[in-house]
Formats: structure tokens, C-alpha cells, sequence
């Protein structure tokens, strides 16, 4: 079994712009976040019911690892950029 640390240096080599480790009981609160959106804005209750089937980790998993891939080095097209969020 590799450490966390070998893992998050395997993806920065690999292109990752970060790498993060969680444990699966994460999907919990994930779950309950979704809850509240639907309770906050009932009229979107059915496009956060489609991401209920993302609140289950696999069977087993102790952990998710999240890997982040940076886009904005990239030259984004003037037709695309009104679709991408920026932060």
C-alpha cells in the first residue's frame, strides 16, 4: 500500500495541479449538502436527486483520492470561455 504522500507526488508528476486524500465517510456530508439544496431551492430538487448516485463510495474505500487538473495555462477558445467558470 503506497502512503499518502507517495501518492500526492505521483500525481503532481503525472500533471495534477494538486492532490488530496479524504476519507469515504465524506459522502455523508455530501449527502446531507445536497439535502439542504434541495430543501433551499425546491425547484431544482430534480437535478440534485441525479447526483444521488454519486454519494455512494465503493464498497470498501476507506479513502478518495482527489485529483485537480489546472486548465488555465491553456488558451481557451473566445467561443468556449462563456462556458467555463473562473474563480
Amino acid at each position: 500500500m503506497r502512503s499518502a504522500s507517495e501518492i500526492k507526488e505521483k500525481a503532481l508528476q503525472l500533471g495534477y495541479s494538486a492532490c488530496g486524500i479524504i476519507p469515504a465517510v465524506a459522502f455523508d456530508d455530501y449527502k446531507k449538502a445536497l439535502e439542504e439544496r434541495i430543501k433551499s431551492f425546491p425547484e431544482s430538487a430534480e437535478f440534485y436527486k441525479k447526483q444521488y448516485n454519486r454519494i455512494t463510495p465503493p464498497e470498501g474505500a476507506k479513502s478518495i483520492i482527489v485529483a485537480l487538473r489546472g486548465y488555465n495555462h491553456y488558451k481557451v477558445p473566445e467561443s468556449l470561455k462563456p462556458h467555463i467558470g473562473y474563480v
